[in-house]
Parts: C-alpha cells; structure tokens; sequence
C-alpha cells in the first residue's frame, strides 16, 4: 500500500490514506516516503495468457533439505534464530540487480538464494526476514558479493546472515 501526501494551499499536510490504518504505521509509510517501492511485476505477467505464479517475496532456498529429509533445517532455527534468513526480496525481471552477476533466470520462484535477492528494490536495499520474527532491511551490498570470483552470490563471513543448511 502506497500512501500519498498532499500539500494544501495552507502549508498543512493531508494524506490519503485508508480510514482505519494506525497512526503508527502512517508515521512508517511517511518516513519511508520515496524510499519504499512495492516489487513491480514484469510486464508479461500482466498479460491473461501468462499462466506462472510469480513470487516477489520467497523463502530461502538453502534451508530447502532432500525429499529424503524433513522440509527445513530446523536445528539451524533454533540455534541461531536471529542470523537464520527465512524469507528474502526476491529479484524479479527488469529489476535493478546489486551486480550483474546475479541471477538472470528462473527469476519470481517461490524459493531463492542471495543471487536473487532484490537488493535495490526498496532505496537501494531490501528485506530479509529472520527465524526470530524480526524483518530488517539492508543494503544489497551487504548480502551480495560485489567482487571477487564470487561476485553475485550471498556474503557467507564476516556478516550476521546465515543461509546454509546446518554443517554436517
């Protein structure tokens, strides 16, 4: 939900938003003003023929264990909630990617890793979602490799981010 400020002749502010939207998360959609921009969906999803479900919001893949296997890594959750990625922005086509080493296909899958994380969507960061129920943004420099042979792919040291199964 967008929420759009209004100057009247007098100099007073008049929002538009929503009757019923707490003064609270107001006081959040005006400061994050600009800044904030919802996922926009790629122009050939639009169309009545196109028949795939695009996610603009996915979990993370890397705690997606083998069918053998229960579905998530769940010692990893426990253990280390406030580091453990759960959810992530996921990079959509024609979005603004960190580096151009991320990922050009399979783009909007319900699953992704940080070579699709959507690091500029929302003023040149994006949200990740932690096992702790806390969601932060960050810069997608600080996610996304910038350089070195590595470039595109998740920062795996010197960060509080984790995204790998629990080591064996």
């Amino acid at each position: 939900m967008g929420l759009r400020v209004h100057l009247l002749r007098d100099g007073q502010r008049r929002d538009d938003a929503p009757r019923g939207v707490p003064h609270e998360r107001r006081r959040v959609l005006e400061q994050l003003g600009a800044g904030a921009a919802p996922a926009r969906l790629p122009k050939a999803t639009t169309t009545p023929s196109y028949q795939i479900a695009v996610f603009s919001i996915a979990m993370n893949s890397q705690l997606i264990q083998p069918a053998q296997a229960p579905t998530t890594s769940i010692h990893r959750i426990r253990t280390q909630p406030s580091e453990t990625v759960l959810f992530l922005d996921n990079l959509l086509e024609d979005e603004a990617r960190v580096v151009d080493e991320q990922a050009w296909t399979n783009l909007g899958q319900p699953s992704a890793y940080a070579n699709r994380f959507a690091g500029v969507r929302h003023g040149q960061g994006g949200t990740l979602a932690f096992a702790d129920g806390r969601a932060a943004w960050l810069p997608g420099n600080k996610v996304v490799q910038t350089r070195g042979p590595l470039r595109g792919w998740g920062i795996l040291t010197g960060v509080d981010i984790i995204w790998e199964l629990d080591p064996e």
